[in-house]
C-alpha cells in the first residue's frame, strides 16, 4: 500500500497486547484483522468497506537492525563532540563538573542513536511505502482480491510473470479510472465529455466543488439540489454516475490459479525485494501446507520455469563440485558478497548428487566429505528429530544435497538444508 501524506508518522506502530498496525487502515487485533478505508494509505479499490477477518496464517520475518543504517544511510554518522574533563579547578568542583560532562555525554549518545533510527524509518517508508500509486496492481486470483507493487512482480526478469506485466505489455491499471481522487476540475472535464449535456450544467458542478468521491455518491435528489431539473439531463447524468462507479471498481487483472499458492509466489517475491535491498536477512523458501504442496509446485514451474522454479521450490542450481570450487566472490550492490559461477549464475540454493566417502556426527551437526567425480568437498547438515541423516549417509552411498556454497577456513563447503 501506499502512503496519501509521504510524511506520515502512523505509517507503522506496533500495539504490545494485539500487534502491528499499518497506519489506521489495517490493524492486527488479536486472532482478528480489521481492514478499514481510512486515510493512512491509498487503499482503494483494495478496501471498500470495513471488514473484520479471522487470521488463518501468518508468515513472520526477520527484518534488519542496524546494519541497515549503515548501507543505506548516505549521510555521514552523528558524532558525539569531544569535550575534555575538566582540571581547572579543585577537586571537589572538577568532579561535579565531570559528572554532569558524563551525564550530558550519555544523554547525548541516546539522542544520536534516536536520531539515528528516525533516519533508518524514514528510509524505509520512502522506500516501501511511499511511490506512486500508478504502481500498484489489483489482482483477482480466482476470486480472492490481492495488491502488490509491479516491480515485485517483475523480479525474476525473465519469468511468465514478469513478461505478463512488463513495460511492453503493461498499461496503467486503472489510472484514468481513480475517480474518487478527482478534483472539481477532473468532474467538470468528465461532465463535458457526456453527449447531450450542456456547458450550463457541467458549471453546476465546479460552482459546488463537486469532488470525484462526491460525484459518485450523487443520486437523484443531490442531483437537482445541485439545479439540475430536466427529467432526460438528470436521467442521463444517473446512468453515466452509475456506469463510472461499476468502471472504477472492475479494474483487476485475472489469475487463474490458487489463490494459497499464488499468495504464497507473492509473499516470496516481497521477501527477496527486502532481502535484496538489506532489510531482510535472507529470502527464505515459501513454507507450504502438505496437502497443498503439489498444486504449488504446478503454480511454481507455470509462472518460473527453468531454473527460478528449482529455486523458489528449494531445489536449487545444479552443480558439481568442481564448479563450486571454482566459483568466485562477487560484490553486489550492497556490500556483501556473494559467490558467482564462471558464467556469472549467483550461487544462492544449489543441488548436488555425489558419494559419501566419510561421515562423522557431531553434537548438533553431522560433516561428511563427498566425491562426484569432479572433485571432493565437505557438507555439513544440521540434525534434528525429523531427519534420518545417520541412515541415509552411509559411506559409499550417494546423495542428493540441497543447501548452501560458503567458505569455512579458506576452503568451500556446503551448508546443506535438506540430503
Amino acid at each position: 500500500m501506499v502512503l496519501r501524506d509521504p510524511k506520515s508518522k502512523r505509517a507503522t506502530f506496533h500495539y504490545h497486547r494485539n500487534g502491528p498496525s499499518f497506519g489506521r487502515d489495517l490493524i492486527v487485533h488479536g486472532p482478528k484483522l480489521v481492514l478499514d478505508k481510512l486515510d493512512t494509505y491509498v487503499t482503494e479499490p483494495l478496501i471498500i468497506h470495513r471488514q473484520e477477518l479471522t487470521i488463518k496464517e501468518v508468515e513472520v520475518f526477520r527484518v534488519r537492525g542496524s546494519s541497515m543504517h549503515k548501507t543505506l544511510v548516505s549521510k555521514s554518522e552523528r558524532q558525539p563532540i569531544a569535550i575534555q574533563e575538566t582540571t581547572s579547578f579543585t577537586n571537589v568542583i572538577n568532579n561535579a563538573l565531570n559528572a554532569k560532562l558524563q551525564t550530558l555525554k550519555e544523554a547525548e549518545q541516546k539522542v544520536i542513536r534516536l536520531e539515528n533510527q528516525l533516519d533508518d524509518e524514514e528510509i524505509f517508508i520512502d522506500l516501501f511505502a511511499s511511490g506512486d500509486a500508478k504502481d500498484v496492481v489489483k489482482l483477482n486470483v480466482s476470486g480472492t482480491t490481492m495488491a502488490t507493487k509491479r516491480s515485485t512482480l517483475l523480479v525474476f526478469e525473465e519469468s511468465v510473470l514478469a513478461r505478463q506485466f512488463d513495460d511492453s505489455k503493461w498499461t496503467e491499471q486503472g489510472h484514468s479510472l481513480r475517480v474518487k481522487d478527482w478534483t472539481p476540475t477532473d468532474v467538470l472535464l468528465w461532465v463535458q465529455s457526456i453527449d447531450d449535456v450542456s456547458d450550463d450544467v457541467a458549471n453546476l458542478f465546479v460552482e459546488n466543488k463537486i469532488t470525484g468521491n462526491e460525484l459518485l455518491a450523487l443520486e437523484k435528489d443531490g442531483l437537482i439540489m445541485l439545479g439540475i431539473e430536466r427529467t432526460g439531463t438528470l436521467c442521463l447524468l444517473l446512468k453515466e454516475i452509475k456506469k463510472l462507479e461499476k468502471a472504477s471498481k472492475d479494474v483487476a487483472t485475472l489469475i487463474e490459479h490458487s489463490p494459497y499458492c499464488f499468495g504464497k509466489i507473492v509473499d516470496f517475491l516481497r521477501l527477496r525485494q527486502l532481502h535484496s535491498k538489506n532489510f531482510a536477512e535472507s529470502s527464505d523458501l515459501p513454507t507450504v501446507r502438505e496437502s497443498e504442496r503439489f498444486r504449488f509446485e504446478k503454480v511454481v514451474k507455470y509462472f518460473f520455469p527453468g531454473e527460478s522454479a528449482e529455486l523458489i521450490l528449494g531445489l536449487g542450481t545444479p552443480i558439481t563440485i568442481k564448479m563450486a570450487i571454482g566459483a568466485h566472490v562477487d560484490p553486489n550492490s550492497s556490500g556483501n558478497s556473494t559467490d558467482a559461477l564462471k558464467d556469472g549464475r549467483p550461487l544462492h540454493t544449489v543441488t548436488l548428487v555425489a558419494a559419501v566417502r566419510d561421515y562423522e556426527e557431531q553434537a548438533a551437526n553431522a560433516v561428511m566429505d563427498v566425491e562426484d567425480g569432479t572433485g571432493c568437498m565437505q557438507v555439513e547438515v544440521r540434525l534434528n528429530d525429523e531427519n534420518n541423516i545417520s541412515e541415509i549417509c552411509e559411506e559409499q552411498s550417494y546423495i542428493r544435497i540441497i543447501g548452501e556454497v560458503e567458505d569455512f577456513g579458506g576452503q568451500r563447503r556446503i551448508l546443506a538444508s535438506d540430503v
